[in-house]
Parts: C-alpha cells; structure tokens; sequence
C-alpha cells in the first residue's frame, strides 16, 4: 500500500504546478501564432505575467484583458505598425466613478497590464460615431498598469468638410475600489484627450497616475479637456496639449485633482478655439482647492489659467496671447507668472 502512495505523489504534483509565464505572438510574422490578440489574452494556456508580441497589421476586434499581460507591438519584416480596430458591435460598461456608459476597445480589468506600440483606431468609413461613447484605451476599477507610446485615433469625415472626433476620451482610467492602483501614461498620443479619475471622498487617494510626454487633442463633442484629472494624486508633467476645432470652448487641462502637479505643460490655443476661429476656451482650469500648477507654457487662449477662485498653487507660468492671463484668484493669492500680449494680466471677482 504504501508502495502505492509514494508513485501517486509525483502525478499529484504535476497535476496542480502552475503555468509559467512565457512569450507569444500573434499575427503572421512567426509561425504558431494566435490568429487574434483576442484569441490570445483569453488563452488559458497564456499565463499571467506573459508577454504577447503583436505583428504588425490591422486586427478587427475589442480586446478585454482579465490578467496581467504585458501587450507589445513589434516591428517584423520590415514592417510596422499595430492597429486595433472598431469592430462592428462594441460590448459596453458604465465608468463606476462617473457613471457614464462606455464602449472601450481595449479594456483592462487586471493588473498589472503593460501596453506598448498599439494603435487604436475607427475603422475607416465608420460613421456615425459607436455608442455610447467611444473609449480607446480603458483601465477600470481595480486594473494598473503601464501605457507607453500608444495611439488613439477616432476621426471621420464630416460631410461639411471638417473632421470630427467620435464622443469620448481615448485614454480612460479610474478607480473606485478601495484598494489603491497606479497608471503610467508616457509618450503617447490621443486625438480624444486623456482622463483620470478616482472616487471621493479624499484625502485617500484610490489612483496615483504620472500622465508625462504625452500629446493630446481636446476633444470638443466629447469631454472637453486634452487632460482631465480628478481627485487622483500623481503628475501630470511635458505634455503638449491643443484644441480640436470643434463648436464650442476647450479646457487643455481640467484639474479637479489638489494632489496632483501640472508642471511643465504646453498648451497652445491659436485660432482654433472654436468653428469661428476666434480665441476660446482656458489653458488650465483649476475645479479644487489646494491643486499645484506651476512652469506651464500656455499660449493663445481667453483665459491662461482660470482658479475658479480655488486656493492654489500657481506660479512660474508663462501665459501669451490671452485675452486674460489668470481669471478669478483670491485676494490672497500671491503667485507670480510671466505675461505676454495679454490683454489684462488678472481679472477677478473673488472675495
């Protein structure tokens, strides 16, 4: 008998040891590929902790990522380029912090998830926009993780002849759970802007994000702001941000965020504030107290930097071509900033 029992345990063992994590592809640049990045990032032989390197191409699908992954696109035989697109039908969720319905095409639910060298992007012809609004990159309530040199591209054509951006942000990340997580968003691009947003009440901070190199469109059928970020702590550092023409004013940063720094930004405005041509919109806009906004370039704008009448940090700022430099501080305030052909400096009605 026990004989037996000691060739059993061996088998047992086997049975129950855990996948490792491991390398693989998908696309036709290397031979035993998965046909999908679908197909692979729901394989229960792909293990969390993986890395899945994408070939180039064009894929047809939304991507909901459930385990931590590292998602790579590579360049193969001398080609380029990783493109996700719009399929026809998206399956939709509500954002848990700011209760909005959302269609992503590429959703993380887990965490860690590392992102890099993919693209995003409507299918070309789609029109009308899908519904609810589009998200191109979604990071929901739980997942962390990394996007680097990712691209959002969500444009059509307008029968009257002007682009237009889809309803939405193309980078999307939050948290409402009580248990902290994290977002890297460097060197990417999204013509729908980038948002942040954690759950109150602070000062527990649920998301800590670094939102860094980045270049943003404003995106005026859809949330307004290159970058809005609300009540999450981390940086929002040298990012260069500009307004989509569009029927209506911008925001190139929305902070409703006091731990968070707005340092280093660009944000220009030219002429292209609204369909009219004329300057509109606010370089930063500060909804909370206690926000830090500081060495900005802001360029072209009505209003540089609106406090809102918020207390707050806001110095070293340079502000051109506005119509006013800073709008609605406190008596109190005391920052200094750099203006240039502004029509007036500071304008207020606060107490």
């Amino acid at each position: 008998m026990a004989h037996k029992t000691a060739w059993l345990v061996p088998v047992l063992l086997v049975g129950v040891y855990p996948l490792f994590a491991s390398t693989y592809y998908v696309g036709t640049c290397k031979s035993g590929s998965f046909p999908t990045i679908s197909a692979a990032v729901d394989s229960p032989s792909v293990a969390p902790g993986s890395t899945i390197n994408v070939c180039p191409g064009n894929y047809q699908e939304q991507v909901i990522i459930s385990k931590p992954l590292t998602l790579h696109g590579i360049t193969a035989n001398g080609s380029s380029g990783v493109y996700i697109n719009a399929p026809a039908t998206l399956a939709e969720t509500e954002s848990a912090v700011l209760i909005q319905a959302l269609a992503p095409m590429v959703w993380v639910t887990a965490g860690p998830v590392n992102i890099q060298d993919i693209s995003v992007v409507l299918t070309e012809g789609t029109s009308p926009c899908p519904s609810p609004q589009l998200v191109g990159f979604y990071y929901a309530s739980g997942a962390s993780g990394t996007l680097n040199r990712v691209e959002f591209q969500a444009t059509f054509d307008d029968p009257l002849g002007d682009d237009k951006a889809c309803p939405g942000y193309g980078i999307w990340v939050e948290n409402a759970n009580p248990a902290p997580t994290s977002v890297t968003i460097s060197n990417s691009f999204s013509d729908g802007g980038i948002l942040a947003a954690a759950l109150e009440p602070l000062p527990d901070i649920r998301l800590k994000v670094t939102i860094t190199g980045n270049q943003a469109l404003a995106n005026p059928w859809g949330g307004d702001a290159g970058i809005f970020v609300s009540q999450v702590g981390g940086t929002v550092i040298g990012n260069f941000i500009r307004p989509r023409r569009g029927p209506k004013p911008y925001f190139g940063i929305d902070d409703a965020a006091p731990n968070v720094t707005v340092s280093g930004n660009t944000i220009v405005g030219d002429d292209l504030g609204d369909a009219a041509g004329t300057q509109s919109g606010v370089g930063v806009l500060i909804d909370a107290d206690g926000a830090m906004v500081k060495s900005n370039k802001i360029t072209g704008l009505e209003v540089g930097i609106d406090l809102g009448c918020h207390s707050a940090v806001v110095t070293g700022n340079t502000i051109m071509g506005a119509f006013t430099g800073l709008g609605d501080p406190l008596a109190s305030f005391a920052g200094s900033n750099s203006f240039f052909t502004t029509q007036e400096n500071v304008r207020s009605s606060c107490p």
